[in-house]
């Protein structure tokens, strides 16, 4: 697993301000379509471009939430004052664990206006003073109303990853082997919960309630949080996140697992989520082999996967190995029909 040093598993808001956005109003329209055709700067969207130089190093996630932060920035020089950044775009904007790919930008408004652009989702619904905050003089929507914005307009899967980052920001954490004070966490989960119901009803709010029962900020990572959804979904226990495992070679915390067994001969049952370059490092990847090593010598059981294992084309293959990984636990397992994924739509739904 990763150091807690640093801002590498802790959620962080977008700097709004360092990003060369150049609007066609602002410029002359043929010189921004020679640096266009040049190469120089890249088109965000319609009447806005980015520089190129911002772009060339950035890759993954980190290149589509800097588009997406020139986007806002575009985008809020044109629409209204009024205008508050809201769901998916705010949950970046909040530096919280999204999908990569934002098609679109979600505002809130309040007032109803005749413009219509293809790249902006408007939601009509009321905010007080306390739903919204500033990002760089931005006026986006607070981390409450944006969790459940999220948490009842996503798939599930990334509703609990914007959930597990949004308690993650919140309650950062202080030391690996000191866990989150449980108290903290069910004080805002209940702060959450309450405010939902204030809403009143709305599409998604079933699976919200089910999302913030579960919501944990021991996650470190989207991937973990949508692979422990899958495992919930399936009906198996609340598993321990951050698990600590004693080996031979020392202590080691995996990242999910279940306890299994009487407390004087526990059997661990680890699972580890391996995100796309966590080990580009050779030697960070020896580590790591000898740390699972030292696990599966100690007698525990261990079950790996990666990003890929996400995808729709080969997800059906992640419960069997879960099942195989804690075949104790499948018999009395009671699925969570809310989790699961939601069937297609016949217009889809763009994030």
């Amino acid at each position: 697993m990763r150091s807690l040093e640093g801002d590498s598993t802790v959620p962080a808001p977008l700097d709004l301000t360092s990003s060369e956005v150049m609007l066609s109003r602002d410029h002359d329209p043929l010189h921004l379509l020679a640096e266009h055709r040049s190469g120089e700067v890249v088109r965000i969207e319609h009447g806005a471009y980015l520089s190129v130089h911002r772009l060339r190093e950035l890759e993954g996630w980190r290149r589509s939430t800097t588009v997406l932060r020139a986007r806002c920035v575009a985008d809020a020089a044109r629409l209204s004052p009024q205008t508050v950044f809201s769901h998916v775009t705010a949950a970046a904007l909040l530096g919280l664990w999204v999908p990569p790919r934002i098609e679109v930008v979600h505002v809130t408004q309040t007032f109803k206006t005749k413009s219509q652009r293809d790249t902006i989702v408007r939601h009509h619904r009321p905010l007080s003073d306390d739903d919204i905050t500033q990002i760089d003089g931005v006026l986006v929507t607070g981390l409450t109303r944006t969790v459940i914005d999220c948490i009842t307009s996503l798939p599930v899967e990334w509703a609990l990853a914007v959930a597990d980052s949004a308690m993650r920001l919140r309650l950062p954490p202080r030391r690996r082997d000191q866990p989150h004070d449980r108290d903290e966490v069910e004080a805002l989960r209940e702060e959450w919960v309450r405010y939902l119901a204030q809403l009143g009803p709305m599409r998604g709010c079933r699976q919200a309630r089910d999302i913030l029962r579960r919501a944990d900020p021991g996650s470190e990572s989207p991937g973990e949080s949508r692979l422990r959804c899958v495992a919930l979904a399936a009906g198996l226990p609340a598993p321990i996140l951050q698990m600590p495992v004693h080996t031979a070679e020392g202590l080691f915390h995996a990242d999910f697992g279940w306890a299994l067994g009487p407390p004087h001969d526990r059997t661990f049952a680890c699972v580890e989520f391996d995100g796309r370059g966590k080990y580009e490092d050779p030697s960070e990847q020896s580590r790591e082999e000898a740390r699972q090593s030292a696990i599966i010598a100690a007698g525990h059981r261990l079950e790996r996967f990666s990003g890929e294992d996400l995808l729709n084309e080969v997800r059906h293959l992640i419960l069997p190995r879960l099942f195989a990984l804690v075949p104790e636990l499948v018999e009395a397992r009671e699925p969570v029909v809310h989790l699961n994924p939601r069937p297609p739509r016949r217009r889809n739904r763009r994030l």
